[in-house]
């Protein structure tokens, strides 16, 4: 067995790290640019200046989906909502596949049965 010295796995993950920062980058840039300028508002200005600006633009977001409905839903709208789906209706239904296929867990699994009965129990 040969041992990989620490400093090639760290180049390695440090090199994998950039390559799927630029990547990431690359594929979403407004989805990129939104935190980074939030965080650097909140560096140079403070938390109130950070926060005023978020709902300046959330407010800006809803008053042009109210004013002009359907350029807002080509643009934006669709994408908001395949987002939610994706992580409102689509990754709760993994759990269930890889557990099918013994991909999960045992502790996982009991977490998720008490989560799921704790949710269960409170709308009854």
């Amino acid at each position: 067995m040969l041992k990989t010295p620490a400093i090639v796995t760290f180049l390695i993950y440090g090199w994998r790290f950039l390559s799927a920062l630029v990547r990431t980058t690359w594929r979403h840039p407004v989805a990129v640019a939104v935190p980074v300028a939030l965080g650097v508002v909140w560096t140079w200005y403070g938390w109130p200046a950070a926060a005023s600006t978020l709902g300046f633009v959330v407010l800006s977001l809803l008053a042009w989906a109210c004013t002009d409905g359907d350029l807002f839903a080509r643009l934006v709208g669709f994408r908001l909502l395949a987002w939610w789906r994706l992580m409102s209706v689509y990754r709760r239904h993994w759990h269930g596949v890889m557990d099918v296929s013994g991909l999960v867990l045992q502790s996982c699994f009991v977490i998720y049965s008490w989560i799921l009965l704790w949710r269960s129990q409170r709308f009854q």
